[in-house]
């Protein structure tokens, strides 16, 4: 099944930004990479590794196969139209922290697509009654780090820097419950 590619993404052009910024870049395992071979591009694992997060969001989101989009989404126990739209979502977030926006108790005009069924301890975890809030990107981000790196300590640190500057988590879209629930508790895959 094929993919209607978003309107104003051009593969050509795409690419293009790619290689010029592959081509300036220092990183030593591309400078290898250039002397090495003669390709235009490098492979995947070397390019994710100078995309910003708003690219990497948008080169999976026009992957034209939604069997590729699912390869990556089923690693993490997620649909692909869950996780597009999350990476979208944790770009538009990403922006905003780095613009030095106030989040904390911020209701969002873009949110993510909330998953419908799995993974279940995700789903069991997010706070439908108020998806604008940070609440949920905290959860998915809680999630997808007990799937990467399931020794993390993220959910603890940002449990004690709740704690340490009296942040009420009410007002960023937390349930009173949320420490209960089962992707608070431990890692969770």
């Amino acid at each position: 099944m094929f993919k209607k590619l978003a309107p104003n993404w051009n593969h050509t052009q795409q690419r293009q930004k790619l290689e010029i910024e592959a081509r300036k870049s220092q990183e030593t395992f591309l400078r290898h990479h250039y002397q090495k071979y003669d390709e235009p591009l490098p492979p995947v694992w070397a390019l994710v590794e100078i995309m910003t997060l708003g690219q990497l969001s948008k080169w999976y989101g026009n992957l034209r196969h939604g069997a590729d989009r699912n390869a990556v989404a089923h690693r993490y126990n997620m649909d692909e139209t869950n996780l597009t739209s999350f990476l979208h979502h944790l770009s538009v977030i990403r922006n905003l922290c780095a613009h030095h926006s106030r989040l904390w108790n911020r209701e969002f005009t873009f949110t993510f697509r909330v998953p419908g069924h799995r993974p279940s301890a995700l789903v069991a975890s997010l706070n439908p009654k108020d998806s604008r809030r940070l609440y949920n990107t905290l959860t998915v981000l809680a999630w997808l780090l007990d799937s990467i790196s399931p020794q993390h300590h993220w959910k603890q640190r940002l449990k004690t820097s709740l704690l340490q500057h009296s942040i009420d988590p009410l007002h960023m879209g937390f349930p009173t419950d949320w420490e209960r629930r089962v992707l608070w508790q431990e890692n969770t895959t």
